[in-house]
C-alpha cells in the first residue's frame, strides 16, 4: 500500500501541474493556434473569449491552490520522512463505498487514500499521511480487534499497472486508444453487469448508492460521454486550423487510454487485487 500511494501522489502532481500550465497558457493566449478570435471583428466575439478565458483562469488558480500546491508543499515532506504518524479509532466516511479516493477520519483529521485504504468501517489503526495535502500514505492494525477490508497491506500489483500504462501503453500506444477501450468496455461492462445482479439478489441492494456494480456502469457510461464531448471538441478545433495537418485526434485517444486504466482500476478494486 505505501509504495502505490506514493507513485500515485507523485502521478498526481505530474498531472495537476501539467493542466495547470496548459490551461493558463491557454487563458494567456499564449498557444499559437487559439490567437485567431483577436483577430476577430465582432466585438461580441471577442468579449466572450475574454470573460471566459478569465472564468477559466479563476477555476484553474483556485484548483491549483487547493489541489496542485498543497501536494507540492508536502514533496520535501515525503522526501525528508517527515510524516504525521496517527495511531486512534478510524472511521471510513464513505462507508465502504468504492470511491478514487477513500476517506478516513482520525482525531478529526480526514485523510484521502487514493482507490482504498483497506479499512472497510472503523478500528484502531495506525495512519501515516502528509500534513499539508492530508494524502494518506500507509495504514497498520494497531491492534488485533482491527481489521482489513479483505486486504494484505503491503506491495499492491497497483504500481506496476501505473507505470506500465502511463509510460509505455498511453505515450509509445496512444494510437490505439479507441481499440484498447473497445476492448476493455467488451469486458467492463459484463462484469459490472454481473455485480449489479449479485448484489442486488444476494443483499438486495438495487440503489445507485450502494450497488457496486451499478456505480460501475453509471461511472463507465459518463465516462464515454466525456469522451464523446471531447471528441466534437477535438474535430471542431481540427476543422477550424485545417492548415495544421492534425486530424489524429490524439487528445480523444489518450482520453480513451485514461478511461482505460480507470475501467482496469476499477475492476482490480472490486476483485479486490488493489
Amino acid at each position: 500500500m505505501k509504495h502505490f500511494q506514493i507513485i500515485t501522489f507523485i502521478l498526481e502532481i505530474i498531472l495537476f501541474l501539467a493542466a495547470v500550465i496548459i490551461g493558463v497558457l491557454y487563458c494567456f493566449n499564449i498557444i499559437k493556434d487559439e490567437r485567431s478570435w483577436i483577430k476577430s471583428d465582432s466585438k461580441l466575439k471577442v468579449a466572450i473569449e475574454v470573460f471566459s478565458r478569465a472564468v477559466i483562469l479563476v477555476i484553474i488558480l483556485y484548483f491549483g491552490k487547493t489541489a496542485l500546491m498543497t501536494r507540492i508543499m508536502d514533496l520535501p515532506n515525503l522526501v525528508m520522512g517527515k510524516v504525521n504518524v496517527v495511531e486512534d479509532f478510524a472511521i471510513n466516511k464513505h462507508g465502504g463505498r468504492r470511491d478514487f479516493y477513500e476517506h478516513i477520519v482520525i482525531r478529526e483529521t480526514e485523510v484521502k487514500f487514493f482507490l482504498g485504504s483497506g479499512i472497510k468501517s472503523s478500528g484502531t489503526f495506525k495512519i501515516t499521511y502528509l500534513p499539508h495535502s492530508k494524502r494518506g500514505i500507509n495504514v497498520e492494525a494497531a491492534s488485533k480487534y482491527s481489521y482489513l477490508m479483505d486486504k494484505k497491506i503491503g506491495m499492491p500489483i497497483g504500481p506496476i499497472i501505473v507505470i506500465l500504462y502511463c509510460f509505455f501503453v498511453i505515450i509509445l500506444l496512444h494510437e490505439y486508444g479507441l481499440w484498447f477501450l473497445g476492448a476493455a468496455s467488451i469486458i467492463y461492462y459484463p462484469i459490472c453487469l454481473y455485480y449489479f445482479v449479485h448484489y442486488g439478489r444476494t443483499k438486495g441492494v438495487w440503489s445507485l448508492s450502494s450497488n457496486d456494480g451499478l456505480i460501475g456502469m453509471v461511472a463507465g457510461v459518463a465516462f464515454l460521454i466525456m469522451l464523446f464531448v471531447f471528441y466534437l471538441l477535438e474535430r471542431f478545433v481540427i476543422n477550424r486550423f485545417k492548415g495544421s495537418h492534425d486530424d489524429e485526434l490524439i487528445i480523444t485517444k489518450v482520453l480513451a487510454h485514461i478511461i482505460t486504466f480507470t475501467y482496469e482500476l476499477s475492476l482490480l478494486k472490486m476483485f479486490n487485487l488493489i
